[in-house]
């Protein structure tokens, strides 16, 4: 198998995309596959090691908005300088992409047809002002002409960034999770709860929102079921993970609703797999996500997750795991079906080898996941999504 060397362009680290580029990468070796990563933010020393491992490097660019276009051109210059690629992977999309694919026909002209524009998120379906709108069908148009091929993170997310026709091919690589630690996570489970219990001072089911602290993961819902289930003399108590610019301004707000004692803020977690597998729940009520990978890692943990419907139905992977409302139901209508999973999940464990079969078999392993990846840049895959 010949060795290739891709560069991925990423806005900065943080989130899905720097996620999946990582997650990847663990399996790059065995698909004779370098990463190289360029940036405008600095990335932690565990990602850039791991890059590094497969042979590749992190570069970094300078903004163009601050710095000016000259400068912004001669760091990508500089970044790609003596290396020898196989394709470009962006995870800048749309109109935005336009500058990186310009970059590519300048310098990397070789490979203006082997330039992929990944799909990560899915545009709102309510879109105003009017100038959004037309944004959104330029940056399709951009996405269908520059991209060699229409590929994401899942169906809906290509096909609200492409806008595909009924029976155009696309390619789903999935978001890939590290699953064996995840399987393992429940091992503990016990001891951390105990810790709990003993921290907070009452018998609590414990539950999660993670993600990005930003507006879209509408972390304003969880702290609504928060304060439905001491209503009902029922608390839950909310692990609040990640980090985001909206850290303080939510902070605020649990104070304001009087919830403080209920939710704690954990900041971002990593590893996250033996908090998550301590966890009794998982919620999601996010207003848009392209596709949601929390939940495959919750799932190989054997933890239920409650969703909204912005996430595709793609990440259930049929353990009866996974449950998905509109947001409109209210919060009244979450937190009694929240109860109902955590109950049922109690009952009803899923074997550790059967979570293992499915995601391995669905291509959420990480292995599997690199393995598609390959056979696109190969040109032996122009369609494959999620059953």
């Amino acid at each position: 198998m010949e060795k290739k060397r891709i560069l991925h362009i990423m806005s900065s680290f943080g989130g899905g995309i720097s996620s999946f580029i990582y997650n990847l990468s663990l399996a790059a070796e065995n698909e004779n596959l370098i990463f190289d990563v360029v940036t405008y933010d600095s990335v932690p020393d565990f990602f850039r090691e791991q890059i590094e491992s497969t042979g590749g490097e992190v570069g970094y660019l300078l903004n163009p908005k601050r710095e000016g276009w000259r400068k912004f051109q001669q760091s990508f210059v500089g970044a790609i300088e003596g290396k020898e690629y196989h394709a470009v992977y962006c995870h800048i999309s749309g109109y935005r992409s336009l500058a990186y694919y310009y970059l590519v026909r300048e310098y990397l002209n070789h490979l203006k047809k082997h330039f992929y524009i990944h799909a990560h998120y899915q545009y709102q379906s309510e879109v105003s002002p009017f100038y959004k709108g037309v944004e959104q069908k330029v940056s399709r148009m951009v996405n269908r002409k520059c991209s060699s091929q229409a590929v994401g993170c899942s169906r809906v997310a290509i096909q609200s960034l492409y806008g595909l026709k009924k029976h155009e091919p696309f390619v789903v690589i999935p978001n890939s999770i590290d699953h064996e630690p995840f399987l393992n996570s429940g091992r503990n489970k016990e001891m951390i709860q105990n810790k709990w219990q003993e921290q907070f001072g009452e018998r609590y089911c414990f539950v999660g929102h993670i993600g990005r602290l930003e507006a879209v993961k509408n972390h304003r819902f969880s702290f609504e079921l928060v304060q439905k289930s001491v209503e009902l003399g029922q608390p839950i108590h909310l692990f609040v993970i990640g980090s985001g610019r909206l850290e303080n301004a939510l902070k605020e707000q649990v104070q304001k609703m009087g919830i403080a004692a209920f939710v704690t803020f954990l900041g971002r977690v990593s590893p996250i797999y033996d908090v998550l597998g301590a966890l009794d729940a998982i919620v999601l009520p996010s207003f848009s996500e392209g596709f949601g990978t929390v939940t495959i890692e919750s799932q190989a943990a054997g933890v239920p997750v409650l969703v909204s419907h912005a996430v595709t139905d793609e990440v259930d992977l049929g353990f009866g795991l996974v449950e998905r409302l509109a947001l409109e139901e209210g919060p009244s209508v979450w937190i009694q079906e929240l109860f109902e999973l955590i109950k049922g999940n109690r009952t009803a464990v899923v074997s550790q080898e059967e979570r293992r079969h499915v995601i391995e078999s669905k291509a959420f392993s990480n292995q599997a996941a690199c393995g598609l990846f390959r056979q696109m840049l190969d040109g032996k895959l122009n369609h494959y999504q999620l059953d």
